[in-house]
């Protein structure tokens, strides 16, 4: 990978990161929910078993926390943090993040839909 190409990989992680700060966790602050998740296998992956044995998780929590966990790795969205592996030191793991964006994008904001209408439910339960 050519330093191109990871700067433009960092880059597109980056807009994730921010998309995220702007759409998901306000809207998991709105509705009290503490974190969303989305999972996903690698393309091209099959496993054997009866259940989806999933590689990748991304995690949106409440307090502007943004991970990617890639088997028992967990990669924050932070450079500053030293205690953590980040997502911008270890690129190659946001490129299945990268081409997987929009089922990813899509599973969280079903999670957020399907929370806010628990929370009305409650809300405005009658009998």
């Amino acid at each position: 990978m050519t330093q191109e190409e990871r700067d433009l990989m960092e880059q597109n992680l980056k807009k994730i990161e921010t998309y995220c700060k702007q759409h998901f966790i306000p809207e998991l602050k709105n509705i009290g929910c503490n974190q969303i998740s989305a999972y996903w296998q690698p393309i091209g992956r099959s496993y054997l078993s009866d259940k989806p044995q999933y590689e990748y998780t991304f995690t949106v929590y409440q307090k502007d926390g943004i991970f990617l966990k890639v088997g028992g790795l967990v990669l924050r969205f932070n450079k500053t943090s030293i205690h953590t592996a980040d997502i911008y030191e270890s690129i190659l793991y946001g490129k299945d993040l990268i081409l997987n964006w929009q089922n990813v994008k899509e599973q969280l904001a079903t999670c957020i839909a399907k929370a806010r209408q628990e929370k009305s439910a409650l809300l405005n339960f009658a009998v």
